[in-house]
């Protein structure tokens, strides 16, 4: 959240509750907020790194351009399906067992859906429904350097998709699952299909992906400037 804010999206609107726990650390947030009521801590965060920085709800919008579901191991359910009523693109960003991962991007109706990646992990492991079910609303556990390695990936991959990529099958994690292990120092892409059986009423086959889901010109052009200024400012490999 804080880096989306940082790097010029238009509003963001933070929507939690609960404590700052030890595995909210290393993403902007210090030790001395931990046990703080996580909303407050995270703006006075946001107020330190970028007092310019807009959040709350955005004025004349009732459906967001882009909704990350980062709090618990499991999405809520009953959330998801709002998105998918309203048509809202959304990411899942979350850790477990250690590892960060991010992914899928969902465009309702168009990509694969956390639904789709449901039924085909029940077929694969068939407990996987009740141990899905334990993790809702759950926070995963993972070291401060996974976390923060996570949250900067899921923060590249939000931008690429409210900005655009520049190829016509879109950013990483559409139909897929970034996986990053830290203390391996990897990520695996995990690639998924609409599943027949799922309702959401993604096809197979070839598909091509409109560029930037951002509907704010001035967003856009902002987060344009942001993320060509961190590639130029960047070191060059060795």
């Amino acid at each position: 959240m804080l880096g989306l804010a940082t790097a010029g999206v238009g509003t963001v609107h933070l929507v939690t509750s609960g404590a700052v726990l030890e595995g909210d650390l290393g993403t902007g947030l210090v030790d001395a907020d931990r046990g703080r009521d996580r909303a407050a801590a995270i703006a006075d965060a946001l107020a330190r790194l970028d007092p310019r920085a807009r959040t709350g709800p955005p004025r004349q919008r009732t459906v967001p351009d882009l909704v990350v579901l980062a709090d618990a191991g499991t999405p809520d359910p009953v959330r998801v399906a709002e998105l998918h009523a309203t048509g809202t693109a959304h990411l899942v960003v979350r850790v477990r067992d250690g590892v960060g991962v991010v992914g899928p991007l969902v465009l309702p109706g168009r990509t694969t859906c956390l639904g789709c990646i449901e039924i085909e992990r029940c077929a694969r492991e068939p407990a996987w429904t009740a141990v899905a079910a334990q993790l809702v609303g759950v926070p995963g556990r993972a070291a401060p350097a996974c976390v923060a390695a996570t949250a900067g990936l899921a923060t590249a991959q939000a931008l690429v998709a409210l900005d655009g990529a520049d190829s016509t099958t879109g950013p990483p994690v559409l139909d897929a699952t970034l996986e990053l292990d830290a203390d391996a120092g990897t990520i695996v892409r995990r690639t998924w299909t609409p599943h027949p059986d799922c309702r959401c009423g993604a096809q197979r086959g070839e598909r091509v992906y409109e560029l930037g889901i951002c509907t704010d010109g001035l967003a856009r052009e902002t987060i344009k400037e942001w993320t060509d200024s961190r590639a130029r400012s960047a070191p060059l490999p060795r």
